[in-house]
């Protein structure tokens, strides 16, 4: 991608990576999900440099070639650094947050807290509805099956992508036989490097405890739109319908073809929704100034 140009900024005290094409309109700026990183918005950065438009895709702290994490809760850290990427990111113009998995609530998160955006889009929102892992950590101890997957045993690289593959090939995307082979050895080297399925078990984990309770009752003031793909494996379409519902005045798109990750299964499509909801923010926001 010869648009993009990749710099090391540092938010919230931590540096990260960032890959920036240049263009008109609200300044998109795509935090990814977990174990994730800034890579996964290679197609949307393509079509949103095709279409003219601004934005960003950075690294969460934790993931990717950004710092890692401190002790302690996730959620709070990752609050601060994406508040200080959006006041940074606010000199361009008007910033849109578009968010995946643990990406999207990290954006509703910024917009409750009364981060300025114009907007904020969630995709697969891991605290936005009841799913497996969630369950499990609001038990009063710790499922066996966890436990035990949480026990340190070095396992060789050709083993873990043996099994990790095919997992990720069904997780990521709605029809694993268009797998992006690239984007699967992205995840596994990445999980492989911090500790392999164990570390998985401990730090998803200690995750989904931070994520029991949701959003809980949160109150945004700016526009959201809760995306879903229909045949997410992760995070179960009803979890952006009570979303949707508790948010009065966002907009809900459930989207047949998708699945957890739609940046990878339509990028265009993607974009086009996306896109399509922050010009009709645009033009609301521009008519009530003018009724005022």
């Amino acid at each position: 991608m010869s648009r993009v140009k990749v710099s090391r900024p540092t938010y919230g005290g931590f540096r990260t990576r960032a890959l920036e094409v240049n263009g008109s309109g609200p300044r998109f700026v795509l935090l990814h999900g977990y174990t994730d990183s800034a890579n996964t918005w290679d197609g949307v950065l393509r079509e949103l440099a095709d279409a003219g438009r601004s934005a960003v895709a950075v690294d969460l702290p934790g993931f990717g070639h950004a710092d890692l994490l401190e002790p302690g809760p996730m959620l709070p850290q990752l609050d601060a650094f994406v508040s200080d990427l959006v006041r940074d990111q606010s000199k361009r113009g008007p910033v849109v947050l578009v968010g995946n998995s643990l990406g999207g609530c990290v954006s509703v998160r910024a917009a409750a807290a009364g981060v300025p955006v114009l907007g904020a889009v969630t995709i697969g929102d891991p605290a936005a509805g009841p799913w497996r892992l969630r369950d499990w950590a609001g038990r009063p101890r710790t499922p066996l099956l966890l436990r035990v997957a949480g026990i340190r045993i070095p396992v060789p690289r050709w083993a873990f992508r043996r099994v990790a593959l095919p997992v990720l090939r069904h997780i990521v995307y709605a029809d694993r036989r268009k797998a992006d082979q690239q984007v699967l050895d992205r995840f596994a080297t990445f999980v492989h490097g911090r500790g392999g399925g164990s570390w998985v078990a401990r730090d998803a984990g200690a995750l989904a405890k931070e994520l029991f309770n949701g959003h809980g009752a949160i109150e945004v003031t700016t526009p959201v739109l809760v995306v879903h793909g229909a045949k997410d494996r992760i995070v179960p379409v009803r979890g952006a319908k009570a979303l949707h519902a508790a948010l009065p005045g966002s907009r809900l798109h459930i989207e047949p073809t998708w699945g957890h990750c739609p940046q990878h299964d339509d990028p265009a499509g993607l974009v086009q929704v996306v896109t399509a909801a922050v010009d009709a923010w645009q033009t609301e926001e521009s008519g009530a100034a003018d009724l005022a």
